[in-house]
């Protein structure tokens, strides 16, 4: 088994978290608006 030294692993890390960043916001925004649809839906 190969070890990666910490800026290796430190750089994958930075690289994951800036490509899925915006993945995440995204979902979370599509979450949100579903939920105050089902809201509204419910509460009408």
């Amino acid at each position: 088994m190969e070890v990666a030294d910490d800026d290796e692993i430190f750089e994958i890390r930075q690289f994951k978290f800036h490509f899925l960043e915006p993945f995440k916001f995204m979902e979370l925004k599509f979450l949100l608006i579903l939920h105050s649809r089902i809201k509204i839906i419910i509460m009408n």
